[in-house]
């Protein structure tokens, strides 16, 4: 679809830069979850702090925002490796945890399943809207990083836009 001289042309990549590893980018998926790439790329910080998302098995995660809704859409509890991946929580869903909360997060191994903190269920839908490109070699080390997250804690994640 063409985009009309007067607006902004959309992002079409979200790249993660994780100290130690290296950038890791993301494509859009605007067709398949147009409202959440417009949610997300209109409220993503520059920067982050990255963790493990432990309860969900091999996810890692940044918060940012959590007035970014997005509606379900493109939906899954069967990701893979090389989704990104949008949730939010609403106030007072989650024990322990009583604030909303809008996360991007993606599995780095084949080993992850989104979990509700607190409640130990599948997250009812998990929205795709990115998805990995680039070679294997660049995901490989991407994803070795995000598991010393487990082991080494929290990062501070650069995030780009183009």
């Amino acid at each position: 679809m063409a985009t009309p001289e007067s607006e902004e042309p959309r992002v079409s990549t979200i790249e993660l830069e994780l100290p130690g590893a290296p950038s890791a980018r993301f494509k859009l998926l605007w067709d398949a979850a147009p409202q959440t790439c417009a949610a997300v790329t209109a409220g993503l910080p520059a920067e982050a702090e990255c963790l493990h998302a432990i309860y969900s098995g091999t996810i890692a995660a940044f918060y940012f925002d959590p007035t970014v809704v997005a509606p379900i859409e493109n939906a899954t509890t069967c990701v893979a490796p090389g989704d990104l991946i949008f949730t939010h929580y609403e106030a007072g869903t989650r024990h322990g945890h009583p604030g909303a909360l809008s996360e991007v997060y993606w599995p780095y191994d084949r080993y992850a399943r989104p979990t509700i903190p607190g409640k130990f269920i599948t997250l009812e839908a998990a929205n795709v809207f990115g998805s990995f490109e680039g070679p294997a070699d660049v995901w490989q080390a991407f994803a070795a990083r995000c598991e010393r997250l487990r082991y080494d804690g929290t990062a501070t994640i650069q995030i780009r836009m183009t």
